[in-house]
């Protein structure tokens, strides 16, 4: 009797301590797509959100106090969503074959085109690009593609506002057919950060980390597979230079299949500029929870917008915003 009370505590207080430090503010419906969310001041925060049809695109912003609850929505000015112009990618086939490319494409809201910059070969018309990050004040974009000389060789390229090549560089991510480039920052000294998902040829998944320097080289990396599936999906950094990476974890499943995992929870991993942990917490709730939006608020809580999905499909539109404080 003695053990199972102590089976039982130690069970218990596992479980406390992967959900310790984290409020669920509120269960919030929203008919459009989240793109941001967003510290106003140190009592409330904002969602952005975006709807379309065929002719426009409209912004909102919904604003709720610090303990999550609603008190209002309004169309967003201009300076309150992305106008800068759209960078696209495109394949496009030489004249006098020779060969056909991966273009990139920067293009005005008007429909004129800034810049063009071309890219590698493609082979049987199939684009190599993964990921394309748009950089702030019309500064250009960074690309992830895929290399076709090596399965497991990708290409980071840094592209300047009037469409020519600054960087690229070649790096190695091992894994396949399960990898993914989920997101892409640049750091404040001009570097690149990376994370997303591997099956490392293997049977369970990590989520990845990378750090590039200005010149394209890996300064560092991280790999993690957390309880057995694990995904980065989010990066956010804060003024000391430290990195949080939203993602989730989860089982593995009956049936085989990779994704989504069994019993998907939340987690969340703080690294400080040299990609040492700081601190990694988890937050379990029923169903699958996927992370969207995140923003780290001055006082160095995170605050985390995420989906709720049931065999594979999001539920009604819902939404759970959460808080963590370390």
């Amino acid at each position: 009797m003695g053990n199972m009370f102590f089976i039982y505590c130690l069970i218990y207080f596992n479980t406390v301590s992967l959900t310790q430090g984290w409020t669920l503010l509120n269960e919030i419906h929203i008919e459009e797509t989240p793109v941001r969310i967003k510290e106003i001041d140190s009592n409330f925060v904002s969602i952005l959100v975006r709807a379309s049809d065929d002719d426009s695109v409209l912004y909102s912003l919904i604003e709720l106090d610090i303990q999550g609850q609603i008190t209002g929505k309004r169309v967003a000015e201009n300076s309150e969503y992305p106008n800068t112009p759209s960078v696209i990618s495109s394949i496009v086939e030489l004249e006098a074959d020779e060969g056909v490319f991966d273009k990139i494409i920067c293009v005005c809201e008007d429909g004129d085109i800034l810049w063009e910059c071309l890219l590698d070969e493609v082979f049987e018309y199939e684009s190599n690009v993964l990921h394309i990050y748009r950089l702030e004040n019309n500064r250009g974009c960074i690309v992830i593609s895929k290399s076709t000389d090596d399965f497991h060789k990708y290409i980071i390229w840094r592209i300047l506002q009037e469409g020519e090549v600054f960087i690229k560089s070649i790096f190695t991510c091992e894994g396949g057919p399960m990898i993914n480039f989920n997101e892409v920052q640049e750091t404040g000294d001009s570097g690149v950060l990376i994370t997303g998902v591997t099956d490392k040829l293997g049977m369970n998944l990590y989520m990845f980390v990378l750090r590039f320097n200005l010149e394209g080289n890996i300064l560092w990396s991280v790999l993690e597979d957390f309880r057995f599936h694990a995904c980065g999906s989010i990066i956010e950094q804060d003024n000391n230079g430290n990195v949080y990476i939203a993602g989730y974890t989860g089982d593995e499943r009956d049936d085989g299949f990779f994704l989504p995992p069994a019993n998907m929870d939340i987690v969340l991993l703080k690294l400080n500029g040299m990609g040492r942990e700081v601190w990694r917490t988890t937050f379990r709730h029923p169903l699958q929870n996927s992370p969207i939006l995140m923003t780290v608020l001055n006082d160095e809580k995170v605050l985390v917008l995420a989906s709720l999905y049931k065999e594979g499909q999001l539920i009604d539109n819902n939404y759970l915003l959460l808080q963590y404080e370390p």
